[in-house]
């Protein structure tokens, strides 16, 4: 998963660290790039926007479910940005990404971020469904 030093920073309590995380890929300009850790963040967050409405991945850390499930009438409203982030982030980054840039995580996900492209659109596309009405 990506962003879970992020996510255990936040804690049970900033609905909005979420939210700005979301906006920052929508503030960033269709001509440039989003840096490594903007697309960490907001795929982080759509992740817990996804848990919001009921559709939380597996690997998704305690506290931020906890954070989605406390604040869920909030965080559903994010839905349809974090689905547009999602897919901006797919459009932009796709295979030739170093995945290495995306995953931040120490306990096991080195062999994540050695996967191909094929896995990395996967888990891109399953996050999209769950965002998806």
């Amino acid at each position: 998963m990506w962003g879970k030093r992020w996510l255990a920073q936040l804690g049970k309590e900033d609905p909005q660290a979420i939210q700005r995380a979301i906006d920052a890929v929508h503030g960033t300009p269709a001509d440039r790039r989003l840096d490594p850790e903007t697309t960490r963040r907001a795929l982080a967050a759509s992740e817990v926007v996804a848990a919001s409405v009921g559709r939380p991945s597996a690997s998704l850390p305690q506290d931020a479910h906890m954070l989605a499930t406390r604040f869920a009438d909030r965080l559903r409203t994010l839905r349809e940005r974090a689905h547009a982030a999602v897919e901006r982030i797919r459009s932009e980054r796709g295979p030739e990404t170093d995945p290495h840039d995306l995953y931040d995580e120490p306990d096991g996900a080195a062999e994540h971020a050695a996967a191909d492209a094929r896995e990395w659109r996967t888990e891109m596309d399953l996050l999209s469904m769950r965002l998806a009405d």
